[in-house]
């Protein structure tokens, strides 16, 4: 099992083709990386410091457990590369626990983001969280 994040341009036609997809623990966990980082970028780039007033420290809360996120799932996704199935799995573990700190950063930070921005972010940890235990299964690296 594998993942691959695509972001097809709406108004293309035609068939999208994924030219030999990689599949176990280092595709799942660069998935991870992917997704944290494009929530991590639209979560920067999609608030307002000025409406937030005094809120500004959920923000960065929820920036810094993504960041987290993105640090464990890249190691996780080089050990599994470089064929270390353990140390991969331990940072999974870590990827795990720091995935339940986004969510209530997510919690803490709703508030202050949009409504579509806060739901955007709750659909990817909830796709996260399954590409997590996804690859923490995988016996494939």
């Amino acid at each position: 099992m594998g993942a691959f994040r695509v972001n097809p341009d709406s108004a293309a036609d035609g068939t999208l083709t994924i030219e030999s997809p990689d599949t176990g623990k280092a595709s799942l966990a660069q998935f991870l990386v992917d997704i944290s980082s494009e929530t991590y970028d639209q979560i920067d780039a999609g608030y307002d410091p000025d409406t937030a007033q005094g809120r500004e420290n959920s923000i960065r809360g929820l920036l810094r457990a993504l960041q987290a996120v993105v640090d464990a799932a890249e190691r996780a996704a080089e050990d599994a590369a470089a064929g270390d199935t353990d140390s991969a799995d331990q940072q999974l573990e870590t990827v795990a626990m720091r995935l339940e700190n986004v969510s209530s950063n997510i919690d803490d930070a709703s508030d202050t983001l949009s409504d579509p921005l806060t739901a955007a972010a709750r659909n990817r940890l909830d796709q996260a969280q399954l590409r997590n235990e996804q690859a923490r299964e995988a016996d494939r690296l």
